[in-house]
């Protein structure tokens, strides 16, 4: 009997020492968003500076675990970012700039199995015209191992890619998106790679009402809008040929 009281405190103990230690590394939340996702600090920092902070509010549990394999509190993680207005006037990511209309930047994340490229546009207001903008990348060097995924948020409403447009030898492609209704516009795209070299992003926004036949009258081009896209036809008269941005991986 003392034996079976021995070992029903032994199993006692231990139930109390794992809940103790649950408790002890229990997340510690510090921001939840709309769709229910609650991030700690370590997380919190890591979207916010892959993403922008933009974009916080439309994280989702499919976005979150793209990322199962980086460690969050110590990420391996490089950024480049543009600013531009509507005159196109540019301006280093840490120089101030006043009311400017949106932000481009280009993330790369390695985690313990792929390295990723994100690429996100931000609008800091309101785009006056919404139709179908371009987003896209050109590889020198690199390879991509994933297609892209591109969606378009707002506060009303997100929308995926109409279609993607390939480069038949390999060195990139260019989403075609539909600005949806409603502020808070961030659109983004990510993908998995392999390889060194040099990684350029663009995004083009429709100035005048395009279609989803002018919006692919690109080629993926180095000496095009942003680095990217080297648009023909209609699409020359349209599109707004924001400056790009690119990283070296």
């Amino acid at each position: 009997m003392k034996k079976y009281c021995k070992n029903i405190l032994v199993i006692v103990i231990g139930i109390v020492a794992y809940f103790m230690c649950s408790n002890t590394y229990a997340k510690e939340i510090v921001y939840t968003n709309k769709n229910g996702m609650e991030l700690d600090t370590a997380e919190y920092n890591f979207f916010k500076t892959v993403y922008g902070e933009k974009f916080l509010k439309y994280l989702d549990q499919d976005t979150y675990d793209l990322y199962s394999d980086v460690d969050f509190e110590n990420p391996n993680v490089q950024t480049r970012k543009v600013y531009s207005n509507e005159n196109g006037v540019t301006r280093d990511s840490n120089t101030f700039f006043s009311s400017p209309a949106k932000s481009l930047q280009i993330s790369n994340v390695c985690g313990n199995l792929f390295c990723r490229i994100i690429l996100t546009a931000t609008w800091l207001g309101e785009p006056t015209n919404k139709s179908y903008d371009d987003i896209g990348i050109y590889l020198d060097g690199p390879t991509k191992l994933t297609n892209p995924l591109t969606t378009a948020y707002s506060e009303l409403a997100s929308n995926n890619e109409y279609t993607t447009k390939y480069d038949p030898n390999g060195l990139g492609f260019g989403a075609v998106i539909h600005i949806p209704i409603g502020e808070e516009v961030v659109v983004t795209q990510n993908f998995i790679y392999q390889g060194t070299g040099t990684i350029y992003g663009s995004y083009q926004h429709a100035m005048s009402n395009s279609t989803t036949t002018t919006a692919q009258m690109f080629n993926i081009s180095p000496i095009g809008y942003g680095s990217v896209f080297g648009f023909y036809g209609d699409a020359l008269d349209i599109y707004d040929d924001m400056p790009g941005v690119y990283i070296e991986v």
